[in-house]
């Protein structure tokens, strides 16, 4: 194991939370979905709390997160270039345990979730959907149900944001493409 007490540990340091980002980043999805803090640790040969303290200390961010970072980013990625594939595809692909899960993550990291980002890369890129349409209608709340009051104090704070930005949310750049897809 590496060690630390000596006059050059700083120099040390730097370099072993560089060769962690590598290797995170040359990580093929499947290697990244399995990887932990602690096989990290032992792929670079290195005390695990050494590392995250270095770690945090270089990015102010855990390892851990930005692990989850890494595995976002390539979700999104995937979505984006790879009709077809599902989220359900995709999530055990990155090594979540359901689809749920990595919709709520995805959400999180995203501030949208995993099917309106494909519509929207997909309606983006002119890509027709070829997937068979089942027909069936998606569920909707009750208007006086907790959930429509909170998905409604959201949009309201999303317009406030929007207007006091002059950005334009992804939910409005997809209907204006639906819109001009139905006029083409």
């Amino acid at each position: 194991m590496r060690g630390g007490g000596n006059s050059s540990g700083c120099v040390l340091d730097s370099r072993l939370v560089d060769e962690a980002v590598k290797f995170i980043m040359s990580r093929c999805d499947r290697e990244l979905a399995d990887l932990t803090v602690t096989k990290l640790a032992q792929a670079l040969d290195v005390d695990r709390f050494k590392l995250t303290r270095e770690f945090k200390s270089r990015y102010d961010m855990n390892l851990d997160a930005y692990i989850l970072r890494e595995k976002m980013i390539r979700s999104a990625f995937k979505i984006g270039s790879v009709p077809g594939l599902t989220a359900k595809e995709i999530a055990k692909q990155m090594g979540f345990c359901n689809e749920q899960y990595f919709g709520k993550v995805f959400r999180d990291f995203h501030g949208i979730n995993p099917s309106t980002y494909q519509e929207y890369k997909r309606l983006r890129s002119g890509v027709k959907d070829r997937r068979k349409k089942t027909g069936k209608t998606a569920k909707t709340t009750a208007p006086h149900s907790p959930s429509m009051e909170r998905r409604k104090g959201v949009k309201d704070r999303r317009k406030n944001n929007e207007e006091s930005t002059g950005r334009v949310s992804i939910q409005d750049l997809l209907k204006q493409m639906r819109e001009n897809e139905k006029k083409n």
